[in-house]
């Protein structure tokens, strides 16, 4: 079984929900893909313990509204990208 996990936090953060539910998953031989957004100003690591990491890309600057718009037109094209190459079974 394939799964595209989009998280709305950066990987390397606090350890939450989303992360364990992720590894819970890779450990029981599920395969994960995960997308996340990166934060540069954080200096936490998590493990990624055989998990897949994606970074989504986005530009500097989402203050701007018209970063904003290019950001969400780039990260729509980046999922639908990725659902093209692959066929998940859930995302």
């Amino acid at each position: 079984m394939k799964i595209l996990y989009l998280m709305h936090i950066d990987w390397n953060w606090i350890k939450q929900r989303p992360q364990f539910i992720a590894e819970y998953l890779a450990k029981n031989g599920i395969e994960v893909d995960i997308c996340y957004y990166e934060n540069q100003s954080l200096q936490n690591k998590n493990p990624d313990l055989g998990l897949n990491l994606i970074k989504i890309p986005t530009l500097k600057g989402s203050k701007f509204k018209i970063i904003k718009f290019l950001n969400k037109i780039m990260y729509r094209r980046f999922i639908n990208s990725k659902l093209k190459k692959k066929k998940y079974d859930y995302v």
